[in-house]
């Protein structure tokens, strides 16, 4: 920190001869030739109040550096964290691809993915042996994937129209919407 001070006379003074310092070039003498305490006073005071500023100015500096570096450091954090939470689903969705029974639709794989636990690779294709397990096929269940599924059944059509049906029209889905509002 730099002090200013309006010391702008350059003049050099000896000092008496009867041993005493001379009077401070910023204090004021009184009326008998002694120093002026209230000038000292104000003197010293408008320093500390150019130091406090000067130390606040300084204090604000250092918290913006550092509140810069905070806010880098939980950046670095938040992007390790989400680069771990990353790679964690990259592999539990490999492991549940590698343990799928064949046929299994990729949408249900990924749902499943969601539920492997494990710290690494082992524990997760653990987890996924037992999971996956549930999901085995057998050779004796029937097409389509067991007894509570059905196949879709193809449109029954015929009679007189050939197996061609008439699409309605505007008039007709409106009545329709009509009767359905009432």
């Amino acid at each position: 920190m730099t002090e200013t001070t309006s010391d702008t006379d350059t003049s050099v003074t000896t000092p008496p001869d009867d041993g005493q310092q001379p009077p401070d070039d910023d204090a004021r003498t009184g009326d008998d030739g002694g120093t002026d305490w209230k000038a000292e006073a104000r003197k010293w005071e408008q320093r500390a109040k150019a130091n406090t500023a000067a130390a606040d100015q300084l204090q604000e500096i250092e918290d913006a550096k550092r509140s810069e570096t905070d806010k880098l450091q939980e950046k670095a954090t938040t992007a390790e964290q989400r680069a771990d939470a990353a790679e964690a689903a990259r592999l539990r969705l490999e492991v549940a691809l590698d343990k799928a029974p064949a046929g299994m639709p990729l949408t249900q794989v990924r749902k499943l993915a969601d539920r492997l636990r494990g710290a690494d690779a082992d524990e997760l294709q653990a987890d996924a042996d037992e999971l996956f397990g549930q999901f085995a096929t057998d050779d004796t269940s029937p097409p389509g994937g067991g007894a509570g599924r059905r196949l879709p059944t193809p449109a029954v059509t015929g009679g007189a129209s050939g197996g061609k049906t008439a699409e309605p029209s505007i008039a007709d889905v409106a009545d329709a919407v009509e009767k359905r509002r009432r």
